[in-house]
């Protein structure tokens, strides 16, 4: 092995770890105002109205601070979430998103009192559930906008306006693989190529529509494969899995077993 697939290997959760995160990432200024804009503007409402007991806090302290605090929140969101999706596994998607917004909350809450606590002293500083008011109200408006935003959505255009293909989402350094397979995870799918994985911020169904101009098909409710890419098929217990080249291995559920076979995977 070449010393650069060894690095590959090795730094392989660190670069899905900055995949994923960069897909939660806006990638224009249309998509921060359409994902932000609410909880920015709420954040200057508070600043100017002097909102939940923040009137007493002088406008050249208070606006900063406030700006400060919705930096920090936005990236403790982004950074938790991030971390839920990437290392713990749920069962049921909701559970994991109602897990990540509970410590997600926490956090903000906590952050809040810190930083009042480090301006007014231990004497002046409200005790800790005084804050939990005031951040369940600004993440309601936040999620509301986020949600809003994802619901209206425009669909991504190609330069000169039409639907790009599946391979024009990956990046650059990797357009130029064979596609071994794209494995759904909850609003994400991984894309395994010849040249290694990558996330997408995208529904596994969508990838499906994409894909069909490719030579493959779907055999799981969360796989698609590539068909030059299987190069066996095991078998046991009823079911079969399909090993592709480049090691990994793709489960078949009885669904699309025939479907299979009629196209002569195997």
């Amino acid at each position: 092995m070449s010393a650069l697939a060894i690095f590959r290997e090795r730094t392989q959760k660190f670069r899905d770890w900055t995949g994923l995160a960069a897909a939660e990432l806006p990638t224009t200024w249309h998509d921060v105002v359409r994902t932000r804009s609410v909880t920015i503007l709420f954040a200057m409402f508070v600043a100017a109205s002097g909102a939940f007991g923040t009137a007493r806090i002088t406008p050249d302290v208070r606006y900063p601070i406030l700006a400060m605090l919705t930096v920090l929140g936005i990236a403790i969101d982004l950074g938790i979430t991030v971390a839920v999706k990437r290392w713990i596994r749920f069962k049921l998607p909701s559970v994991g998103t109602v897990f990540s917004m509970l410590i997600v909350l926490a956090c903000i809450i906590f952050l809040c009192w810190a930083v009042a606590r480090v301006f007014e002293g231990s004497r002046g500083t409200p005790p800790l559930s005084d804050f939990a008011l005031p951040v369940l109200v600004f993440s309601g408006f936040a999620a509301a906008a986020g949600r809003a935003g994802a619901l209206f959505r425009p669909p991504l255009k190609a330069r000169g306006g039409s639907q790009p293909g599946f391979l024009d989402r990956l990046p650059r350094s990797i357009q130029s693989a064979e596609i071994v397979a794209v494995e759904g995870e909850d609003h994400y799918v991984r894309v395994h190529t010849s040249l290694g994985r990558h996330l997408l911020l995208m529904r596994f169904g969508d990838a499906l529509g994409e894909l069909k101009m490719l030579d493959g098909l779907q055999t799981h409710r969360s796989w698609w494969v590539a068909k030059s890419a299987v190069t066996a098929v095991k078998r046991g217990n009823g079911r079969a899995t399909l090993k592709l080249a480049n090691g990994l291995e793709a489960p078949v559920s009885r669904r699309y077993t025939q479907r299979l076979r009629e196209s002569g995977w195997y």
